[in-house]
């Protein structure tokens, strides 16, 4: 429960929960304080700051269209599924942008599904396979978020050194495709210019 309330801090921005819930959803019987949790949180939050600051909610809800749609976003500052197929197929529609970040976004959940199956009992590995999960299924995730990903390199710190043919080259492999996607990006953004 106590962690639940900490993490319904995320509440500000939902898509940072999305691996809490999915490992939420796979483990219910054991997790469903930590649910209970967000939900006081969330509920805090919402009915504490809306009497307080309502002209903040009133430009929350009208922006809500546009960052749903990630319409207000410069693409080259984001890390994410949309973004990506966006930048490197531009010239199909965008409901293939969405398409193929569903896929996307469903293969990550399956790794962490089989994560979660064979290494249930290890909190590190399974936490740190949900910020990793948070982070690459994640709509809408920008580029000092995937800081985060440092949470995941320090909780697997001891498997990679048990074993980093494994669990070192995935994690490595995450930052090479985080700044080759940063270059890359980077150089769209000169060439619109």
């Amino acid at each position: 429960f106590a962690a639940g309330l900490a993490a319904g801090l995320l509440a500000f921005k939902p898509p940072l929960l999305l691996g809490l819930i999915v490992w939420g959803l796979l483990d219910v019987r054991r997790l469903w304080p930590c649910a209970v949790g967000v939900a006081v949180t969330g509920a805090v939050l919402v009915l504490g700051s809306y009497p307080l600051v309502p002209a903040a909610w009133d430009g929350f809800v009208g922006t809500l269209r546009g960052n749903v749609a990630f319409d207000n976003f410069e693409q080259f500052k984001m890390h994410n599924p949309v973004a990506f197929w966006r930048l490197l197929l531009p010239g199909v529609g965008d409901r293939w942008h969405w398409r193929l970040a569903m896929l996307c976004s469903a293969a990550a959940v399956w790794v962490f599904v089989r994560l979660w199956r064979k290494r249930r009992g290890d909190l590190p590995v399974v936490f740190g396979g949900v910020v990793f999960l948070t982070l690459w299924a994640s709509p809408h995730a920008l580029i000092y978020e995937w800081a985060l990903l440092a949470v995941t390199g320090l909780l697997w710190w001891k498997e990679t050194a048990a074993r980093p043919d494994r669990w070192f080259l995935v994690y490595a492999a995450a930052w090479v495709v985080l700044a080759l996607a940063r270059l890359g990006s980077g150089a769209s953004r000169v060439g619109r210019n």
